[in-house]
């Protein structure tokens, strides 16, 4: 009997997958399939997926014969965990280092991902279709410390050290989300946080030129911003209507 491999559930689309993605690149890791969850056909509700994961987001991960998984970060660690423990992105046998990575991540999560998920998100929930400028202020206020722990530890990647972590993937691709209300957010204001994300996108850009599927990421964030101007466009026009 053939083996049945891991699936990863995703949508290039949505950021928290692309972390996943290159996670997968960066390792090497490829005993498994991606199958693709459409959120604009709401596929993350169906009957199926909701077996996955009950609580209809994406990533989704799916070992046999029983692991369920959800949450990009969580499904990232338990990657590199069991397919590369030595990597530098999440190293198995340095408890320090791991601490670091994982206090950044959840200030990433908790602080960060948060802010900006208040002013940018509601551009894709049914019935609003524009940011949340009432939220903005907490945003700016997350940036500026951003900036200034950048600025005062010298950083050239979040984690410390002199390579990508784990916490510089969910973290940049937590921020270019920005891209989709560039008339809002201007994180080139930020010349430490700007450094740094040029940086980790001249990474992402070139691992993104080279093998199976090049130019995914590229297209999806093109696919992202697209959607998103076209919400706001659409919401504009209904509220001129009204």
């Amino acid at each position: 009997m053939a083996k049945i491999r891991p699936i990863i559930y995703w949508m290039p689309e949505s950021p928290p997958c692309r972390t996943v993605y290159v996670v997968t690149k960066m390792i090497d890791f490829k005993d498994f399939d991606w199958k693709l969850i459409d959120l604009t056909k709401s596929e993350q509700t169906s009957e199926d997926y909701l077996k996955i994961n009950p609580f209809h987001t994406i990533p989704g991960y799916f070992e046999p014969p029983d692991l369920y998984l959800y949450e990009s970060r969580s499904i990232a660690r338990y990657i590199i965990e069991t397919n590369k423990p030595e990597s530098p992105l999440y190293p198995l046998n340095d408890v320090r280092k791991r601490a670091i990575i994982n206090c950044c991540m959840d200030y990433e999560l908790g602080t960060l991902f948060r802010a900006m998920s208040d002013v940018i998100l509601p551009i894709f929930k049914p019935g609003q279709g524009l940011p949340n400028e009432e939220k903005l202020p907490r945003f700016i206020q997350v940036l500026n410390e951003f900036e200034k722990n950048l600025e005062q530890k010298q950083l050239k990647y979040l984690a410390g050290g002199s390579e990508i972590t784990l916490a510089d993937l969910v973290t940049y691709f937590t921020l270019i989300m920005c891209e989709a209300t560039p008339e809002l957010i201007d994180l080139s204001q930020y010349p430490n946080l700007y450094s740094w994300l040029n940086r980790i996108d001249k990474f992402i850009k070139e691992l993104d030129s080279n093998g199976d599927n090049a130019g995914v990421l590229a297209k999806a964030q093109k696919n992202f911003c697209d959607y998103a101007k076209h919400c706001q466009q659409q919401a504009r026009k209904d509220k001129s209507s009204e």
